[in-house]
């Protein structure tokens, strides 16, 4: 059974995990944000037929490094406390533009 993680998928998962409830983001918005397809999100660290889904080495180092950075704005400037009661959609917009900012992208 192939279910066992490394440190840094652990490390990840945590921080996926916390991100997706601090944002109120679902699946589909958060595949807009993270620019990864929904249906990977759903699977990841989901166990069938025995296999743990995992993301890929380059798209766990990619996405960590958006939700690095989106955690970075919200810890300055509090960001994820203006996602309260925008759309989902709302939310992804927002988000995906606080990662095209300059001052979130540096």
């Amino acid at each position: 059974m192939t279910t066992e993680l490394t440190q840094e998928q652990i490390d990840f998962k945590a921080k996926y995990e916390l991100f997706l409830a601090e944002t109120q983001l679902s699946y589909a918005a958060a595949s807009k944000v993270l620019d990864v397809s929904q249906n990977s999100l759903k699977e990841w660290f989901t166990v069938r037929g025995g296999k743990m889904r995992k993301p890929a080495q380059h798209i766990l180092r990619a996405v960590e490094l958006k939700i690095d950075r989106l955690n970075a704005a919200n810890e300055e400037l509090g960001i994820y406390d203006d996602l309260y009661g925008l759309s989902p959609n709302d939310r992804a917009a927002f988000l995906r533009d606080k990662l095209r900012s300059h001052h979130v992208s540096d």
